[in-house]
């Protein structure tokens, strides 16, 4: 669905909805859309809205319509397109709403998403019977943007109704910075501990293979009251450093000689790997067993004559703890403690950079109202780049207009000077018809009142179509456009300018006067060639 939002003109920040079907624009009392207005017809134009379809038609009107500054008949407009109809400018939206209901109060929020529909929320619960989405010719981003209008972001508008905005915004920095640490500096402890297991591992089977290497000669002559580890046992890493038979019997260290291996990790680690071998394994393992111990177990194999190949008779166990040389809970907690400290005051510097920027604008348009009902200054400012407020800014500045100015001045002498700008209106127009400089005329609000031959041949622009309108919105050379917006915005009453333009390759001189005294009452703009071209 759509909605016409009025962005210029004597009712601007009024929206009217468009139904299904034909939507009426015009004078008369039977229209849809009824506009006072003596520049308007009775029965100027029509939108028809056809499912997801919105066309605009022109009845006739004396003015004609203008779809985007260019005079259209016939035309199928899309949301953000702006139609001139008489003095009004309307700008066309998705018709967007969020109803949310709160302890049985409604309370309306405006649309806050190219894709956000009519919802009513109630507690946690959503009701989708006026959702108008068609996830078929939805694309991938679309979809996701409208789960998360409907699904996630009702919960933070209903926490905005009762909360400050600046508040739900800390707790979520607040959050972020607790995940981020979280899940930034985990992956990075686990990959230590894993590395740490592997050096670990490798370490613990070399030392099970120097053990297999120095007993394997006495146990091929059957003496294994000579077997021995060696100084391994005495590694303070080292927790486990035995020779062992299949059935896990202790061959060496001689002080455990004849016992058995049968309790611990080692033992349970032991038995199955003996088993292995029973069963025609040949190759050692290496196992982290419990986040302190890893175990390397290597067999011990001898040849068998009657059987023609080797055969594993035993295997040494080693087991080293790796708690010596993994970060212990307090070391843990600190790297944590410092990461949180660092990335909480960079959010926090970056959440003040954000709130500065946003509060900024406000302080800025504050001071900028104020000077315009003084009468300081024209125009309140957009110097900021933020779009998604231009249409608030828009309204503000329509709703400033119609506001009479501290210092405007006695009325009569308004009056007199009023006058007296018609009357220099009413010579520029005699002026125009025979001269061919170019010559253009607006009232104090820009809109065209007069535009003499000339100028409507250098700059392709018909006084028929511009009559009443901003010049922008019939121009159609964009450069000249930007080039009287710029006049626009810089000429002041007792100021004039002018500046250099080329019109088809042949270079002129655009000259702009402010007329009035103290108060602006009009702007007269002149286009002569270069070597011609005098002072207005």
């Amino acid at each position: 669905m759509y909605k016409l939002m009025v962005i210029a003109g004597p009712t601007a920040g009024s929206s009217f909805s468009l139904r299904d079907g034909e939507n009426s624009i015009g004078r008369q009392g039977d229209n849809v859309i009824v506009l006072t207005s003596p520049k308007v017809s009775k029965k100027h134009c029509v939108l028809v809205v056809n499912n997801e379809r919105l066309e605009l038609k022109d009845h006739e009107s004396a003015n004609g319509t203008f779809v985007n500054g260019i005079l259209t008949k016939s035309k199928e407009v899309q949301a953000g397109d702006r139609i001139s109809v008489g003095e009004f400018v309307f700008e066309v939206r998705n018709a967007q709403v969020i109803q949310l209901r709160l302890h049985g109060k409604g309370a309306q929020l405006p649309g806050l998403s190219k894709l956000a529909p009519t919802i009513a929320f109630d507690g946690s619960a959503v009701d989708m019977n006026a959702v108008m989405f068609n996830p078929d010719n939805a694309t991938f981003v679309e979809k996701a943007m409208w789960h998360f209008e409907n699904y996630i972001m009702p919960f933070f508008y209903n926490i905005n109704l009762r909360h400050e905005w600046r508040f739900i915004s800390a707790g979520l920095i607040a959050l972020f910075v607790v995940f981020s640490v979280v899940f930034a500096i985990y992956p990075l402890l686990q990959t230590n501990h894993d590395t740490l297991v592997l050096e670990a591992g490798r370490r613990a089977r070399l030392i099970a293979k120097q053990i297999v290497e120095k007993n394997a000669p006495y146990l091929a002559e059957d003496a294994e009251n000579r077997t021995e580890i060696g100084s391994f046992q005495n590694d303070f890493a080292i927790k486990t450093a035995l020779l062992v038979r299949l059935d896990l019997r202790v061959l060496s260290p001689p002080e455990r000689l004849n016992s058995y291996l049968a309790s611990g990790v080692e033992a349970v680690f032991a038995k199955q790997i003996a088993e292995r071998f029973r069963q025609g394994r040949e190759v050692g393992t290496i196992k982290e067993v419990d986040r302190s111990t890893v175990i390397a177990i290597e067999p011990l194999k001898l040849l068998r004559p009657e059987l023609g190949r080797n055969e594993v008779v035993a295997m040494a166990v080693v087991s080293l703890d790796t708690s010596l040389s993994t970060p212990d809970i307090g070391t843990i907690g600190v790297t944590y403690s410092s990461t949180l400290i660092v990335t909480g005051l960079l959010a926090a510097l970056l959440g003040l950079i954000l709130y500065r920027l946003a509060l900024k604008r406000f302080e800025i348009l504050n001071e900028d109202i104020d000077r315009v009902l003084k009468g300081l200054q024209e125009n309140i400012t957009k110097d900021f780049k933020f779009e998604e407020g231009d249409h608030l800014w828009e309204v503000i500045q329509s709703s400033l207009q119609l506001i009479p100015k501290k210092g405007d001045g006695d009325e009569e002498i308004k009056q007199s000077q009023k006058l007296r700008i018609d009357d220099v209106f009413e010579s520029m127009r005699l002026i125009g018809e025979a001269s061919k400089i170019g010559i253009g005329l607006f009232d104090e609000a820009r809109k065209t009142v007069y535009l003499n031959p000339s100028f409507e041949d250098l700059t392709g622009i018909r006084f028929d179509d511009a009559e009443n309108n901003f010049i922008s919105m019939v121009v159609r050379d964009q450069a000249f456009g930007a080039l009287l917006d710029d006049m626009f915005e810089s000429s002041k009453p007792g100021i004039s300018k002018k500046e250099d333009f080329d019109f088809s390759g042949v270079p002129f001189v655009v000259q702009m006067a402010v007329l009035g005294e103290s108060q602006l009452s009009g702007y007269v703009l002149t286009i002569s060639p270069k070597s011609e071209s005098s002072e207005v």
